[in-house]
């Protein structure tokens, strides 16, 4: 930092009070009074502004931490259509967080109960990719997803649709890929497919809402 000379400190200061001196000058006479005292001023005389100031816009936060409420479809027992069920992601909520809790499976109580999943345990999200704008979502797994065999690759891929297009909030069309690799899947017909699928694919899997879910339920396809 450059030093800085007593001289020229002195006279700055110099500067300083002439300028303020001009600028009393000059106040007077622009007509601006100098009173000895607070005086009111007609309200007509006050900016709008400080009148009636604006409030702030408030912000609602999410405290680190908190659990936001989602939906994944698992499948009900005797395994004739999906069961919606309710999960706990932490906050704000992805896509991603939503459907590693479908990969997780039933809870202890919901296996209980007979609710059930198609999709192979173990199975791993590697990534997503939204396009909004065709209302496309690309759902990449790991290969493990890929070993389920049978009437059980219909569960499996209708319980990702529905999870997927529950999320969304929208009817979307869902395309599949093996760690990177396109994937054909099957409709509820049982025909392969190398298309996006949608929820209207899958018409005999609607499942009910439960009666005690905390999350909106799904349109029908």
């Amino acid at each position: 930092m450059r030093p800085v000379r007593f001289g020229a400190r002195r006279a700055r200061r110099a500067a300083v009070l002439v300028t303020l001196a001009a600028l009393g000058a000059a106040a007077s006479a622009c007509g601006v009074p100098n009173d000895a005292m607070p005086r009111p001023i007609p309200l007509s005389q006050v900016p709008a502004g400080l009148v009636n100031p604006a409030h702030p816009a408030t912000t609602t936060t999410t405290e680190p931490g908190a659990l936001v409420p989602v939906s994944v479809y698992l499948v009900s027992p005797g395994g004739q259509y999906l069961a919606q069920a309710a999960r706990a992601v932490r906050a704000p909520g992805s896509l991603e967080a939503t459907i590693d809790g479908l990969l997780a499976g039933p809870t202890v109580a919901e296996s209980a109960t007979g609710v059930t999943t198609a999709i192979t345990k173990g199975s791993q999200l590697l990534d997503t990719t939204v396009r909004s704008n065709v209302a496309l979502v690309t759902v990449n797994f790991d290969a493990t997803f890929g070993l389920v065999n049978g009437s059980q690759q219909v569960l499996a891929v209708a319980q990702v649709v529905y999870t997927v297009t529950n999320f969304e909030g929208r009817k979307v069309g869902v395309s599949f890929e093996l760690e990177g690799t396109p994937l054909q899947v099957p409709t509820g017909s049982g025909a392969q497919v190398s298309r996006p699928v949608t929820i209207a694919d899958y018409p005999n899997l609607f499942p009910a809402p439960p009666a005690a879910s905390t999350t909106a339920p799904l349109s029908g396809p």
